[in-house]
């Protein structure tokens, strides 16, 4: 399954009970991300951002973070690490 493929289900699953999927980051939000917390993303994270900026889910209201949104709040993120997703609201 590709990342799209991927992005594409969890969309299809969450449809009944409701799901924002965030148009993707740019590269050079991505590049600006990477420089802000110090490390080079993961492959699979560059491409899951390249299709989608994070995902808003109100099931069990589970997120996967917009860049933006986890620069905003520095402590949730350091030199070479950062949470990405969200269970039961953590901020």
């Amino acid at each position: 399954m590709t990342m799209k493929e991927l992005v594409s289900a969890i969309a299809f699953k969450h449809k009944e009970q409701g799901i924002t999927v965030h148009p993707p980051a740019s590269v050079d939000d991505i590049h600006h991300f990477e420089a802000a917390i110090g490390v080079n993303l993961p492959q699979d994270f560059i491409e899951f951002y390249s299709i989608c900026n994070g995902f808003e889910c109100n099931e069990d209201i589970f997120n996967f973070s917009p860049l933006e949104d986890i620069l905003s709040h520095t402590n949730n993120y350091g030199k070479n690490w950062f949470y990405f997703s969200e269970y039961m609201i953590y901020w």
